[in-house]
């Protein structure tokens, strides 16, 4: 998941490499989301679903997802949560948060 929240920061150098990859000279405004293994389809649907539905400490960093906004934000966006994709879910939960703690120990 850092193509959506990168430690690197969504800046020039991201972009580039990004591009790279990819082997293709589009612009970052076109850049959508990398191809996903039918599997992991759904997971990442329901994480971009449940982007306001983050936990903050008092200091603003994420501390995870308020599980039941994710509910609803799944329930609203038509995502069936199974424990397979729930399971997921909470794993690439963790990435976010620990990217997040890179980002801010960088002083992002």
């Amino acid at each position: 998941m850092r193509w959506v929240f990168s430690a690197d920061g969504p800046g020039p150098e991201y972009c580039k490499a990004c591009k790279a990859k990819r082997g293709e000279p589009t612009e970052c405004s076109d850049c959508t989301r990398p191809a996903l293994l039918p599997e992991n389809e759904r997971t990442t649907d329901l994480f971009l679903a449940a982007q306001t539905q983050w936990r903050r400490d008092s200091g603003g960093a994420l501390r995870g997802f308020d599980y039941s906004g994710v509910q609803a934000a799944a329930a609203m966006s038509g995502i069936e949560i199974d424990r397979e994709t729930f399971e997921k879910l909470r794993i690439v939960e963790a990435e976010a948060v620990e990217i997040a703690r890179e980002i801010a120990k960088r002083g992002h």
